[in-house]
């Protein structure tokens, strides 16, 4: 095997590990009712559906406009939220841009916030 076959087959072997490796980070969030944070369009609770880059879509998805008794978000997606929490209607599907953070929400979290969706 000549010099630069050699190197062509080291190349195309990292890229192909570097590529799997980011399908396996999305991977883990696809399916799940995760919380959403964006640069500038706010907070979102739905089932994550794909993720490309920093898009997000999303089905049975809604925004979540207002909070009380947790002060962070991660406290938020683990442990819920309090009475005067505002949550609005589901849309069947949305396609967010700007993402900044996925977490994953709770069994707790989600029996917390049903409480406060809007038809």
């Amino acid at each position: 095997m000549n010099k630069e076959k050699f190197l062509n087959l080291i190349i195309s072997s990292f890229l192909k590990e570097e590529q799997e490796s980011e399908k396996l980070i999305h991977d883990e969030f696809l399916g799940k009712l995760c919380l959403i944070r964006t640069y500038s369009a706010g907070v979102f609770i739905g089932k994550v559906e794909n993720i490309n880059n920093q898009t997000i879509l999303m089905s049975n998805c809604r925004r979540l406009w207002y909070w009380k008794e947790a002060f962070t978000l991660s406290k938020v997606a683990t442990a819920g939220a309090g009475e005067g929490t505002r949550i609005s209607c589901a849309t069947e599907k949305q396609l967010i841009f700007q993402l900044i953070e996925i977490i994953p929400l709770t069994e707790k979290a989600i029996k917390s916030l049903e409480k406060y969706y809007e038809d």
